[in-house]
């Protein structure tokens, strides 16, 4: 019978951090190799392996030394090289360790880029057949994998036939640097301010929003390394760093994530959800993932994907005086949202799942190994 794991909302958990939890008689550890800047000290049964301070053996030493019961969070997607070396620790626990729970975070079914956009197809193919085999070299009855959007959780369950408990849908969070307030300078600073602002390269649609933009008479800046000819006189396409990103980010009215439909990958979470918690009127594409995280018209405006006139049209929108009231409302209620997805309380979420994992079923079926 199904264990009925809820869905990981941050409405559904709250572990007081003094817990101890026990498997066995035997107060479990949870080792992480994720870490949260923001939250140093956490609860008495995690033990934070920093693998660019402990180095690769003191991480081997944790993985032998682990008790049945005790748990692992590795790294599903972030950073090419953190994410491999976090997906060999799983398959080692995997294959060498039975009872050592995994979870793993943002987990990675598919590439975000379609086979037809990739500049070469037959990479595109191999580097998606290594990335579904490196998942599943991890998998064991005590492997539990966090998406972060309800339709990749049913998607790897079909494709798979992993059992349904443990495949788990987890909210992402804001992730904005502890010193924005000094990196990013108020507008009165600057002679020009930044109306509407886009960034990051990842799924991106900037065609279309360069396309929505020649509607419009304000000054659209979009953070990007991409190279686009034919841009009107009002849209400026550039690489920025760090502090120059949330310079603009920050004096912006608005964010645009215009993002591309893709069937079988979400994208874009973290990008607006901070600009959410920044309190920007937020524009995003009607894409996977987008619905699991906000809700449209109330928290974000969403728009269908690939569509210049709705997107021109939402934009127009917001900056329309006569709907100020409701732009300032939509603005309030993202940013309260987005109050409790930092990414202190995704570590929290997480490490919710690990202290619920070994209590729930040690003995599930594989049958993707099978």
């Amino acid at each position: 019978m199904p264990l009925g794991l809820p869905l990981f909302s941050h409405e559904e958990i709250w572990w007081p951090r003094a817990n101890r939890h026990f498997v066995g008689g035997n107060a479990m550890r949870i080792y992480s190799l994720i870490w949260c800047d923001h939250d140093p000290h956490p609860s008495g049964d995690v033990i934070i392996l920093n693998r660019h301070k402990v180095g690769v053996l003191a991480i081997v030493r944790a993985i032998f030394s682990a008790r049945p019961g005790d748990a692992f969070i590795l790294n599903g997607a972030l950073g090419l090289r953190e994410y491999l070396f976090d997906l060999w620790i799983a398959a080692i626990i995997a294959l060498f360790r039975k009872g050592i729970t995994i979870v793993i975070s943002d987990a990675t079914w598919h590439p975000r880029a379609e086979g037809d956009r990739s500049k070469t197809k037959q990479f595109h193919r191999l580097y998606a057949w290594f990335q579904r085999k490196l998942l599943l070299a991890a998998e064991s009855p005590w492997t539990f994998y966090c998406f972060l959007s309800k339709a990749e959780v049913d998607l790897f369950r079909r494709e798979t036939g992993i059992h349904a408990d443990r495949v788990i849908f987890t909210k992402f969070c804001t992730q904005l640097p502890p010193n924005l307030n000094a990196i990013a300078p108020s507008s009165q600073d600057e002679k020009e301010d930044v109306v509407v602002f886009s960034g990051g390269n990842s799924s991106r649609d900037y065609e279309t929003l360069i396309e929505a933009a020649r509607g419009c008479d304000k000054r659209f800046l979009i953070a990007s390394s991409n190279i686009y000819s034919d841009l009107p006189d009002n849209v400026t396409v550039k690489w920025l760093d760090q502090q120059e990103y949330y310079a603009a980010l920050s004096r912006s009215s608005i964010v645009v994530v215009p993002l591309v439909a893709h069937p079988r990958r979400s994208a874009g979470q973290q990008t607006y959800l901070s600009a959410m918690a920044l309190g920007k009127l937020t524009i995003v594409s009607d894409v996977m993932g987008v619905n699991d995280h906000l809700r449209p018209g109330i928290d974000a405006l969403v728009v269908p994907a690939h569509d210049a006139q709705a997107l021109r049209n939402a934009i127009l929108w917001a900056l329309a005086e006569k709907n100020g009231e409701s732009v300032e409302a939509i603005r309030k209620s993202g940013m309260d949202l987005c109050g409790s997805l930092t990414f202190v309380d995704y570590f929290h979420r997480l490490q919710a799942i690990a202290r619920w994992a070994p209590k729930s079923h040690l003995a599930y079926s594989s049958p993707a190994r099978e």
